[in-house]
């Protein structure tokens, strides 16, 4: 067993088939965000979580139950919320949005959140909301967030994140930028939050590559040299993430993405290379 984390995505946007259910998540993954639920306003004009992302080819009630057979192998589930609208909720909003995630999280039995907040821009207001979260779950709740280069030219906001959350995971594959400037801006990160024991390295499979550029697409010989990467000074990093299990497939539904390695290449991949 892998003594770093494996993170790995499941997005409701991809049918089945091809891509495989949530259910299908391999057991040796150990965190599963689901990819995406958004945020809206209600009647009464509070924020609240909205599924509709998420949902669009299988109902919550599925979801849901495919929850439960994925916690019974280990793997802690995840709402993975991207909105821009994480960065300004405080004052009089934070009270009723922090009781709607707690009950969502109640009802559809998920172990915590991942804060996808992008574009990121300053924000003051961002950690104090996930920390008020924080204290409204159940004890013992993960908490992660994904960042890319535009945090580390706000390094005091990146730093405070860290210290908020379990696991800052990277994607800085959007172009993929080779090995070598990965690894070198997960070490700004790293200096950044103090170290490398919460840094987890972003893989994706957006892909293929074309012939000009990498694309938004991690090489597969880079796969297992980013997955057993470890840095310098007797450091451990604190793991791996894909993006996402649903593309990790040979070819996608649209028919013209895919990695066009079998099935589940990426994430049999990162399991066999993390330290």
């Amino acid at each position: 067993m892998s003594r770093e984390i494996f993170i790995n995505y499941w997005i409701g946007q991809e049918p089945n088939p091809p891509s495989p259910t949530l259910d299908q998540m391999p057991a040796c993954v150990n965190i599963v965000p689901l990819a995406f639920v958004g945020i809206a306003k209600d009647q009464s004009g509070n924020y609240e979580l909205d599924f509709g992302f998420l949902t669009q080819h299988f109902p919550a009630e599925q979801i849901q139950g495919w929850i439960k057979t994925v916690q019974a192998n280990g793997t802690k589930v995840l709402f993975s919320i991207l909105d821009q609208k994480l960065g300004t909720i405080s004052g009089v909003q934070l009270a009723p949005f922090v009781a709607n995630v707690a009950r969502n999280v109640a009802a559809w039995g998920v172990d915590g959140i991942d804060f996808d907040y992008e574009p990121p821009n300053e924000s003051d207001t961002l950690v104090p909301l996930i920390r008020a979260l924080r204290a409204a779950l159940p004890d013992g709740s993960v908490f992660t967030a994904p960042i890319y280069s535009p945090w580390a030219y706000m390094p005091a906001m990146l730093k405070g994140l860290a210290d908020a959350v379990d696991w800052v995971t990277t994607m800085d594959y959007t172009p993929y930028p080779g090995f070598d400037s990965t690894i070198a801006l997960c070490s700004q990160y790293a200096e950044i939050m103090g170290g490398w024991s919460k840094l987890v390295i972003g893989i994706s499979c957006m892909g293929p590559a074309t012939d000009q550029d990498y694309g938004d697409f991690t090489p597969f010989a880079h796969v297992a040299k980013l997955s057993a990467y470890e840095p310098s000074g007797g450091q451990s990093k604190g793991g791996a993430m894909l993006y996402t299990f649903s593309y990790d497939v040979t070819t996608r539904n649209d028919g013209t993405s895919g990695t066009g390695y079998p099935d589940g290449t990426w994430t049999e991949t990162i399991h066999a290379n993390l330290p």
